[in-house]
């Protein structure tokens, strides 16, 4: 393989594992895409078992796919903001 080909394609990597810091080329910023319920458990720091749990009782917004279960960011954190307990001076 040439050499400048091998430059090209080491940079359009490098280029696409910039976009965050999981590589996720289809977002521009990491709260923008879709997590797996491990993501979400680790960005949330609780168990997957919490998540299931969350998931059953209706706390957490999910998307189904077949069994393929994603959770949008934005709409995860709109919902636990329902949930919020003081801070409004109330």
């Amino acid at each position: 393989m040439h050499l400048g080909k091998i430059a090209h394609s080491v940079k359009d990597i490098m280029n696409v594992l910039k976009t965050n810091k999981d590589g996720n080329p289809a977002a521009e910023r990491p709260e923008d895409y879709l997590l797996t319920k491990t993501d979400l458990a680790d960005r949330l720091r609780v168990k997957p078992r919490t998540i299931d749990n969350w998931m059953a009782e209706g706390r957490l917004p999910f998307l189904k796919l077949g069994k393929t279960v994603r959770f949008f960011w934005p709409t995860v954190m709109d919902s636990l903001r329902q949930h919020q307990v003081g801070g409004g001076g109330n």
